[in-house]
């Protein structure tokens, strides 16, 4: 995959051959607790959602799940005006 627009430290858009995703740009680690420590298992996407707001606000909403205890995690991140609509 190709990077195309770095969103900020942590997050990026890549071109994939299904087109464009949002991924972290290091493995994002499964946060639940057991009693033996944290799952730290690497998420995998889930899916995403890009949205455009009447007053002007961009985002998407990637979805994150764990593989090995099932957690899902949301993450909201603003966009570009111009990614929005590639990111559909």
């Amino acid at each position: 995959m190709r990077e195309v627009q770095r969103l900020n430290d942590r997050w990026a858009v890549y071109e994939a051959e299904e087109g464009l995703v949002v991924l972290p740009t290091s493995p994002a680690l499964c946060s639940a607790r057991y009693e033996d420590g944290p799952c730290n298992t690497p998420l995998l996407l889930h899916d995403f959602r890009a949205y455009r707001h009447a007053g002007g606000l961009c985002h998407v909403d990637v979805h994150l799940k764990c593989p090995r205890c099932g957690a899902h995690y949301t993450f909201g991140l603003p966009v570009p005006p111009e990614l929005v609509d590639r990111l559909q």
